[in-house]
């Protein structure tokens, strides 16, 4: 029986490494493309490093005694704020934080053993070769087939995404964080570029928007929709985010066949998304959440709607124990019909590390589970476990082809639209925010 069961543990260990994943939701945005090499600054600089960083009370460097303020942190040169993140984080004790472990191991997997202390021989390792052979390093050891690379909703590139990052296949992402960021802001710039945008969200703003989105998407060939969100309450239909999401997205997505990426953070509550999705259910949604309770929610959710289309996916920011519970939990509740990654990254070199670790953690729970299994005397074939592996790292996500849709020649003109003036609308907002006579046409 032991030999049995060591056999099936190398079955599972070997099958988790050697299949290839898709990378749906990472925060890599196509200047990637544009890089001549890799800038070590860069990776150190990132959110997640800085976001710790300040979790640990850092100090200034010129006078210890005061805290280290994140406006005049932000304000320093990248190279000194690399240092101070290098040395707090790493010198100034062990790094046994995710997020510093998971650099560690990009380092090793990009062919730097992670050995030395002084952060000049790490800048200098990376200028040596162009980007581009470490590119195909870093997808080769992350072992992906596919990866998400963003283009910003108010980018000026006229040409499509590029269709290969270091080997692996590019999922282009028309991303929509813009609007949600600050929409006064969007609103703002929507106008600039000739659109006639209300705060409001009237209809006449949701046809200009679906045009120039249907546009974009054209122009850069994607095949998805993301958008983050960092605080909503979806029991608020009169709330821009809300609007935003039924009135603009998912009928965009819905016309173009397209999936939506929504990724909420931990202020967010689902309590509400279901009325909102109800009349889109034929639009494919990945939800991605970066705090374990969230993710709780969107498992109820998946077996409340339509489980093959609400697809849960489990945050880059989650903790690698909080992912083992979570993968534990979602194999009993759903199968493999969710995704166990979700790596965020915002740099290519992270990567690697984010998969290597997540690919730890599932193995580790994965033979647990078989280990159960098998003990009821069910038979586990090699089968068994490539196809649950296969549809676990990607396979169950149905993406759709490149899209190949021509941009608009000729749009409804605006001003046929009959409008109220802005007080109106505002007014009529507050009683009717998710009325039949506030749905976008139905032409796109």
């Amino acid at each position: 029986m032991a030999d049995a069961q060591e056999v099936l543990q190398d079955l599972i260990w070997n099958t988790v490494h050697v299949t290839a994943a898709v990378d749906l939701s990472t925060e890599l945005d196509e200047s990637v493309f544009d890089e001549e090499y890799i800038s070590f600054d860069d990776v150190l600089c990132c959110r997640e490093f800085c976001e710790l960083l300040f979790k640990r009370n850092p100090r200034c460097i010129e006078n210890p005694s005061k805290p280290l303020d994140p406006v005049d942190f932000a304000s320093l040169p990248q190279n000194i704020r690399a240092d101070i993140i290098w040395h707090r984080l790493f010198l100034a004790q062990s790094p046994f934080n995710d997020v510093t472990r998971k650099l560690l191991t990009s380092l090793g997997l990009a062919g730097c053993t992670p050995r030395s202390r002084g952060l000049d021989s790490y800048r200098e390792y990376f200028k040596s070769k162009p980007a581009g052979e470490f590119y195909r390093n870093i997808i080769a050891a992350a072992n992906l087939r596919q990866v998400a690379v963003k283009r910003c909703i108010f980018s000026e590139n006229k040409n499509p995404v590029a269709s290969d990052l270091g080997g692996a296949e590019v999922l282009a992402t028309l991303s929509m964080d813009a609007l949600s960021a600050d929409w006064s802001s969007a609103c703002a710039r929507l106008k600039e570029l000739g659109l006639p945008v209300k705060k409001s969200l009237d209809k006449t703003s949701c046809a200009a928007m679906l045009d120039f989105f249907g546009d974009k998407i054209a122009t850069a060939r994607a095949r998805m929709v993301s958008i983050y969100i960092d605080e909503a309450d979806f029991t608020d239909k009169k709330g821009y985010v809300s609007r935003i999401i039924g009135k603009c997205l998912m009928p965009l997505c819905q016309r173009l066949k397209l999936p939506l990426l929504i990724k909420l953070s931990g202020a967010c509550s689902l309590e509400g998304f279901a009325g909102i999705y109800a009349e889109f259910r034929d639009v494919r949604l990945f939800l991605s959440a970066a705090s374990r309770n969230l993710m709780q929610q969107i498992l109820e959710l998946s077996r409340r709607i339509e489980l093959c289309r609400i697809h849960p996916f489990v945050g880059g920011e989650l903790s690698l124990e909080q992912r083992a519970d979570f993968y534990s939990v979602a194999l009993e509740s759903v199968g493999h019909e969710f995704s166990p990654m979700a790596s965020n990254s915002e740099h290519i070199l992270l990567l690697a590390g984010a998969w290597a670790h997540a690919r730890w953690k599932l193995g580790k729970v994965l033979i647990g589970k078989y280990a159960d299994l098998s003990r009821t005397g069910w038979l586990i074939s090699d089968e068994d476990v490539s196809r649950d592996l296969y549809h676990l790292l990607g396979g169950n996500l149905q993406l759709p082809e490149t899209q190949i849709v021509e941009p608009q020649q000729e749009s409804q003109p605006y001003n046929e639209i009959d409008e109220p003036s802005e007080e109106q609308a505002e007014g009529e907002l507050q009683e009717a925010a998710y009325s039949e006579d506030l749905s976008p046409p139905q032409e796109l």
